[in-house]
């Protein structure tokens, strides 16, 4: 019988043994590893795909550097003209590029990636977003992106969270659901999250 328990002790013993081994073999690999970089892994017909689909928008959007706009490998964002936006571009328009290289990241996951996301979700993209002179429906580029828009909420689920007043002469499609924050616990829908309020609001 104690022969039995020996035989056994002494296999657990290997075993503690073999597994702290394969636990140092880790950690040594681990620490051996380059620095993982994601960007590296994209395919060419990736940054073909970016170029074309943010090209594509922006004229859609009556942006005027629509044709002279990239996709860069170093900065991983759009450039006008090979100036990154925040050079180029003021604040506004910096969210305005942001949303136009979210949606065309998202069309590339849509028809490339095994788990399409199959909906998107966009802050504010007009904020501090201001065009000018630019008001017809045919140039103002406000009006232009949230044509695309409601014309991608076709085959998917698109949600814009943005200011109201942000919206003024902005053409939006039948079919589109506005759900207004009234910060009225007693008119409308208080908030993004239902149910949940401000603690001043509380009582």
């Amino acid at each position: 019988m104690q022969s039995s328990y020996t035989a056994e002790y002494a296999e657990l013993l290997a075993l503690h043994a073999r597994f702290n081994k394969a636990l140092d073999n880790a950690d040594q690999a681990t620490s051996n590893n380059e620095k993982y970089k994601p960007r590296e892994c994209f395919q060419g017909d990736f940054w073909y795909s970016m170029n074309n689909t943010i090209r594509n928008i922006l004229r859609q959007c009556h942006f005027p550097g629509a044709d002279i706009a990239d996709f860069s490998k170093t900065s991983f964002d759009v450039e006008i003209a090979g100036y990154s936006k925040a050079d180029e571009q003021g604040k506004g328009y910096c969210a305005f590029l942001n949303s136009v290289v979210m949606l065309a990241f998202h069309d590339y996951l849509n028809k490339q990636s095994k788990h399409a996301p199959g909906w998107l979700l966009i802050d504010t993209p007009l904020h501090g977003f201001d065009e000018g002179t630019r008001s017809t429906e045919d140039s103002s580029m406000k009006a232009g992106l949230f044509s695309y828009l409601a014309k991608q909420a076709v085959s998917q689920q698109i949600i814009i969270i943005e200011n109201t007043n942000h919206m003024a002469g902005i053409p939006l499609d039948e079919n589109v659901n506005i759900v207004e924050f009234s910060k009225d616990k007693h008119n409308g829908r208080y908030g993004y999250l239902d149910g949940v309020y401000d603690v001043s609001d509380e009582s």
